[in-house]
């Protein structure tokens, strides 16, 4: 091992003396070897010599085997009794070689034992993240579904409702929309994979930032300073709105983060465009950034290991691939960094067509279908109760056991949409499936990923936590709109007393 250095303690001056004889009449090539008289137990100074810092090849010589073993226990590379090992060359050799090799040995199962705690923290976040995610899921949904709600009574009003208080909506729906796809990211899916139920639409990247930028400024410090550089005539992007403002918000947040603790806080967001791309660059003077290479910024072991970085920029860079864009990181300097997302420009027969918009189909007001929903979590239910009632007759049921009394009683629902999760309303999904293979067609589950298994494959679903516009298309798409079509008429509901 050329340039290197071999410690080797001894019991007495009369083995220190006879070593150094073999070490210099047999030499090693560019090695250099320290012999040590020791005064205490040998075990005791060999922790001394690691405590010193000294990790390379470490042998002990010691008078017995009882010594020699301890010495080993103490975190020696190799070690001797002098009642087995002759000094002479070959001993010598005998004893360097040997030291050298498990020396070896020792650092790589230290790597191996450093990677597997490294992994085992990034287990620990993915149990982490994934009960968060689960957490949030009931909240979301109900909020999703309240601020729908919300939106459709402002329409009622016209003119009346405030513009602004229309304003304020839009933003909150946004932000609750980037937040439940975050939370179904993080724990029910590949970071970044886009759902199916997501229909791109023209998104001015303009207003989802401003309206970013409005929702953050309560949070963002005083002194921080926001400059915003728009490109004029900026093409607007052909993406799902939703899982654009995610990978922003996401890119704003981490930039704000950075910022804290700098005395003066600067946040440059630009926006330009080209004959391809879109692009948006985030830029900060936040703090200093850990020595990473840029080209494993994104990995999940390098991030999550900062908090500047963490996993909501790699759910970032996913949205954008899956998008067909990238999310690159320009540079780390010592204070602050910039990071450049982009998204593909809509070709020629992509832009939005001139004249007016068609308008979604009416109504059939003359005769309401019938819904039953099944949703454990109060909340939701109460939300879905208030979504569907305008449009559809419903029957809610917080238990599988209030569904089948409902169906008991003679209910024919055109649509049931019932959770999936685990316990009871599972339990209901596959007692339905049996019981009443006829109302299967009927069927749409709302679940996560982890819900979706073989038991359960043709069945539609729609995954938690629910977007409203994706289950009032999917409800009509799927069972009001092929009864229209074919004149059917809906079963009559059966009057049922209060409480189910």
């Amino acid at each position: 091992m050329p340039g290197s250095r071999i410690v080797v303690l001894v019991p007495d001056v009369a083995t220190r003396d006879a070593v150094r004889a073999l070490a210099s009449s047999h030499p090693v090539e560019g090695l250099h070897a320290s012999v040590i008289v020791t005064h205490d137990e040998l075990d005791v100074a060999v922790r001394d010599t690691r405590r010193s810092l000294f990790q390379g090849p470490l042998a002990v010589l010691a008078h017995n085997d009882a010594g020699a073993l301890r010495a080993l226990a103490a975190g020696a590379d190799e070690a001797f009794s002098l009642l087995d090992l002759k000094l002479d060359g070959r001993g010598w050799r005998r004893l360097i070689e040997r030291a050298e090799l498990k020396h070896e040995m020792r650092q790589e199962a230290a790597q191996r034992l450093a990677s597997l705690s490294e992994l085992e923290k990034l287990c620990a976040l993915g149990r982490l993240v994934s009960g968060v995610a689960d957490e949030l899921t009931g909240p979301l949904q109900s909020a999703q579904v309240a601020l729908e709600v919300l939106k459709r009574e402002l329409a009622l009003h016209g003119t009346q409702a405030p513009q602004r208080a229309q304003e304020v909506l839009a933003e909150v729906g946004e932000t609750c929309q980037a937040i439940a796809q975050v939370a179904r990211d993080l724990g029910l899916r590949e970071l970044g994979q886009p759902d199916a139920e997501e229909r791109p639409e023209f998104v001015d990247l303009r207003d989802t930032l401003d309206g970013i930028l409005r929702l953050f400024a309560r949070g963002a410090a005083k002194h921080t300073h926001i400059e915003r550089d728009y490109a004029e005539d900026l093409p607007e992007v052909m993406a799902p709105r939703g899982r654009v403002a995610q990978a922003l918000v996401s890119l704003v947040s981490n930039a704000l983060a950075n910022l804290r603790g700098a005395s003066v806080q600067r946040l440059r967001i630009q926006l330009r465009a080209d004959d391809a791309v879109v692009t948006v660059t985030v830029t900060d003077n936040g703090q200093a950034r850990p020595a990473l290479s840029l080209d494993h910024y994104f990995e999940p072991g390098a991030s999550a290991a900062h908090a500047a970085g963490g996993l909501e920029l790699v759910a970032a860079r996913g949205v954008m691939r899956a998008l067909g864009g990238d999310l690159l990181v320009e540079s780390l300097r010592g204070s602050g960094a910039t990071f450049v997302a982009w998204l593909p420009r809509p070709k020629q027969h992509e832009l939005r067509p001139s004249g007016t918009v068609r308008k979604p189909d009416a109504v059939d007001r003359e005769r309401k279908r019938s819904v039953l929903v099944l949703e454990p979590d109060r909340r939701v239910l109460g939300a879905l109760s208030h979504l569907l009632r305008e449009r559809y007759e419903i029957l809610l049921a917080q238990t599988g056991q209030e569904a089948r009394g409902l169906l008991a009683d003679g209910a024919r629902p055109d649509a049931i949409v019932s959770a999936c999760d685990e316990g009871d309303s599972r339990q209901f999904v596959e007692w339905l499936l049996i019981a009443h293979p006829e109302l299967t067609r009927r069927l749409l589950i709302t679940s996560d990923l982890e819900a979706a298994d073989d038991a359960l494959l043709g069945l539609p679903w729609l995954e938690k936590p629910l977007e409203p516009a994706a289950l009032m298309r999917a409800i009509e798409a799927r069972f009001v709109a092929p009864l229209r079509k074919t004149g059917a008429s809906s079963p009559r509901l059966p009057r049922v007393a209060k409480g189910g």
